[in-house]
């Protein structure tokens, strides 16, 4: 009965993640990025011509290290968007359908984790704590490399935890999986299976299960597949091994040199500024501003761009001191195998060549053992309540903490977020404007400046609907050369207007440098603070429109393709 009851509770928590993550994935985040558009791109162009765009690279050269022409991104996400914008329309909600359907895996991957090492309901908490965190609820509502690596990585390391003899082998597919899913945790595949595997040796230890000659087995093979990929890597013609900091990174000397220079010359000086010394010194700054509390529980980085929000809820920190505290009493060999697990999870950020204090999606893999440890300490305090109906009590605080702390940061990533047209959503409204003023004209011309001619076209053309039809990818091939699609142009910031185009209405990004702004007749907004993001000069579309106070805008505003004329206009335009 009690089994039946944790997989009624368990389906109940999938049920909600998967609705947290899907509802309104249409309209919020409410702009597409560059690294989200690179794959939906190509895996578009394979759909239906087998190639990329250039017609040069064919997909499954990419588990050989071989890149289409201007990318060096991780190899298996363009299949994993395949079959989603096969199956559907490509637009927001279709190409971040994997990101959410990922990201409810892995709550599930996360009760099965903590039921593995600790117990029932260690894995239930564990499972709620991931479906409602801020971190989580956020990338898992984008289409992010990072969102198929953790659950990758997880699914072997229950596979490699759970099953028995050499079945043990089938969770190095889902490490090498990992490996294949994104860049930045390439480094940490072989480390974690290495740390995992070491620890079910000391675990078979003390249970006396004859398991060594599997794990091991699956170790060496493990390593040996990493060493081979490694090597093929750094054998590829073009790699992004530059990027891993060692202290024989080139940078470092410049560095060195230049501490030199601003210093007396003293005769210890060699021995305390080095390349070592730097490349320690980086490291442990680069540790220091990622463990750093404002960092995790208040503010976030700049790639989680809401800012009144952390990565973890500031419940989150006493609980997992709790966690902390209770492991190291009472589970020493596992919270010593989860600490390790942290540690890993910390490489790809301190081991990268950029100074950025913190980029998030680089230490994905410790947010689940986080989450683990604040698990283990709610169970436990719960346990340690001695009567039932305090035990129900404890429970239901401790919900109502966690859900009210969720509203509070869906009301700010739903309420404020998109309000600030994050996520390049002046591209989206741009698109958009354009259709509207060709609906009303099929032959007006359009000519749109933009700082990456390149970026915003292929955005445009994403927007429009141009990756939906074999025509529409065939047109994106020839308009790619030309700078053009249908009646639209795109130029650069610094290029002169023709005066053929001064015909055509001029979409301005507000990021080309303009000396003189006279002459617009209206201009795209953000609503956070009234600032232009897109101007218009020959405007034929919103003549009449009536701009929207902040306290008037509804989500429903931001279904922005769905909109008609007058509500675009009296929504975003401003005259």
């Amino acid at each position: 009965m009690s089994r039946i009851w944790h997989w009624c509770v368990l389906s109940i928590i999938l049920v909600c993640t998967m609705l947290l993550r899907i509802g309104l994935l249409d309209r919020i985040p409410p702009g597409i990025t560059g690294d989200e558009l690179v794959y939906v791109i190509t895996a578009s162009s394979v759909r239906f011509f087998g190639t990329d765009l250039s017609g040069t690279w064919y997909p499954f050269s990419v588990f050989a290290f071989h890149y289409p022409p201007g990318q060096l991104q991780a190899e298996l996400p363009y299949f994993i968007l395949l079959p989603f914008i096969s199956l559907l329309p490509v637009d927001l909600f279709s190409i971040r359908l994997s990101g959410a359907l990922f990201g409810t895996i892995t709550v599930l991957l996360m009760y099965l984790l903590g039921r593995r090492l600790f117990s029932e309901q260690v894995g239930i908490w564990a499972a709620i704590i991931t479906a409602l965190n801020p971190w989580m609820l956020f990338i898992s509502r984008t289409a992010y490399e990072v969102n198929f690596s953790v659950p990758l990585y997880l699914t072997g390391m229950v596979l490699l935890l759970s099953l028995n003899r050499w079945k043990k082998l089938l969770s190095l597919i889902f490490f090498l999986f990992g490996f294949y899913a994104y860049v930045g945790t390439k480094i940490i595949m072989l480390p974690l299976l290495l740390a995992t595997c070491i620890y079910l040796l000391y675990e078979q230890r003390n249970n006396n299960v004859p398991q060594t000659k599997y794990v091991l087995a699956t170790a060496i093979s493990g390593s040996i597949a990493y060493l081979i990929l490694a090597a093929g890597i750094v054998l590829a013609p073009l790699n992004r091994t530059g990027e891993l900091l060692t202290p024989f990174h080139p940078s470092l000397s410049g560095m060195v040199d230049m501490l030199r220079a601003g210093s007396l010359v003293l005769p210890f000086q060699s021995l305390v500024i080095n390349k070592v010394t730097v490349f320690t010194g980086i490291i442990a700054t680069k540790l220091f501003e990622t463990t750093s509390p404002l960092y995790l529980f208040n503010q976030g980085d700049a790639f989680m761009d809401i800012w009144r929000s952390g990565l973890l809820y500031w419940s989150d920190a006493a609980l997992l001191l709790i966690g902390i505290v209770l492991l190291a009493r009472t589970q020493m060999k596992v919270g010593l195998f989860i600490f390790s697990a942290v540690l890993i999870g910390l490489a790809p950020r301190l081991l990268h060549s950029t100074m950025t204090p913190q980029f998030t999606p680089h230490i994905s893999l410790v947010f689940p053992f986080i989450f683990l440890v604040i698990a283990y300490g709610v169970a436990q305090l719960l346990q340690h309540l001695r009567s039932y109906r305090l035990r129900i009590i404890g429970v239901v605080m401790i919900l109502a903490v966690l859900g009210y702390q969720c509203m509070s940061f869906l009301n700010i990533y739903l309420g404020a977020y998109p309000m600030r047209a994050p996520v390049d959503m002046s591209s989206r409204l741009m698109s958009n404007y354009a259709r509207l003023a060709s609906m009303q004209d099929a032959d007006q011309r359009i000519l749109v400046m933009a700082p990456s001619t390149q970026d915003i076209l292929l955005k445009y053309a994403f927007y429009r609907g141009y990756l939906n039809s074999k025509d529409g990818i065939d047109e994106l091939k020839q308009g790619r050369d030309k700078s053009m699609l249908g009646n639209t142009e795109f130029i650069s910031c610094n290029m002169r207007i023709q005066e053929e185009n001064l015909t055509s209405i001029l979409l301005v990004d507000a990021r080309c440098p303009l000396t003189e702004k006279r002459g617009f007749d209206a201009s795209i907004i953000r609503h956070s603070d009234g600032g232009a993001l897109t101007y218009i000069m020959g405007d034929t579309v919103c003549t009449q429109s009536r701009i929207k106070a902040p306290q008037q805008m509804t989500l429903d505003d931001f279904a922005i393709e769905r909109l008609g004329k007058d509500d675009f206009c009296n929504a975003f335009v401003r005259r």
